[in-house]
């Protein structure tokens, strides 16, 4: 329980299988705040293999992978279990993440950052399942800072009781640029499914943001897909966000009269 560090670039690789079903190998922990998988060097790779918690008491702090230094790291076919976090991307640029399974988180399933340079980032995840599962969570996807992020073909849902605030949060702490959802599934949330925002009282700026091809279907009642909620509305001379586009997208809706977007 007292977790790995990977202080110098590595491969870290097992012998596959990404989701609880099938992963041949395991890392496990049993504490309630642990970190398991400490990434402190830039460029390392993770393949093959599934870290998990095994906790009984609610979890209340610690992460299944913490990446405090991700520049052009990669991490495929990985799964991460029961955890407070799954994946926490401290600082990182240029990195990517493909069939990945997170499932059963209690704060987020992943949170994404760039600290030490919050405009610039390039970060892609493709091909992955965010899963809720036996408690609520607040987000599928944290997304902090770091520009140009990519979703493609990544799916949301809950696999049990839990079910996400927001699929994917947004809330804003630096001016950056660029954001690029495509062809993703949003399904089962308490609140809309895609919040974007300003964090507290910043000022920060968003400019080109592009939602395309997606399916969105929440759980609750009068539940929106998309909602645009600026904290700070004065930024930018009153537009905050800038170059807005949803095309090619669906919404079911669970009931009520909810629109699918709404810009506040």
């Amino acid at each position: 329980n007292g977790g790995l560090v990977a202080s110098q670039q590595v491969t870290i690789m097992g012998a596959g299988g990404s989701h609880p079903s099938n992963a041949q190998t395991l890392i496990e922990c049993s504490s309630t705040t642990a970190t398991v998988l400490t990434i402190a060097a830039h460029g390392c790779r993770l393949q093959g293999f599934g870290v998990r918690n095994t906790a009984t008491d609610p979890l209340t702090a610690g992460a299944g992978i913490r990446v405090n230094a991700g520049n052009r790291m990669s991490i495929d076919d990985v799964g991460v279990f029961s955890f407070y976090i799954g994946i926490d991307v401290e600082d990182g640029a240029e990195w990517g993440m493909s069939r990945v399974h997170v499932v059963g988180f209690t704060k987020y399933g992943m949170r994404i950052a760039h600290t030490d340079l919050p405009d610039s980032g390039d970060q892609c995840i493709s091909d992955s399942w965010v899963t809720g599962y036996a408690v609520d969570s607040d987000a599928g996807i944290y997304y902090e800072s770091g520009g140009g992020l990519k979703l493609t073909n990544v799916k949301f849902n809950t696999g049990g009781l839990g079910k996400f605030n927001h699929a994917f949060h947004m809330a804003l702490a630096a001016t950056t640029t660029d954001l690029l959802i495509t062809g993703c599934s949003f399904e089962n949330s308490r609140a809309e499914l895609v919040h974007l925002q300003q964090f507290g009282a910043s000022t920060a700026t968003f400019n080109n943001i592009n939602i395309t091809g997606c399916q969105f279907a929440p759980y609750a009642d009068s539940v929106g897909a998309i909602l645009v909620d600026p904290v700070n509305s004065g930024a930018h001379g009153g537009r905050p966000f800038k170059t807005l586009a949803f095309q090619g997208n669906t919404y079911l809706a669970a009931g009520g009269s909810a629109p699918a977007i709404v810009l506040t």
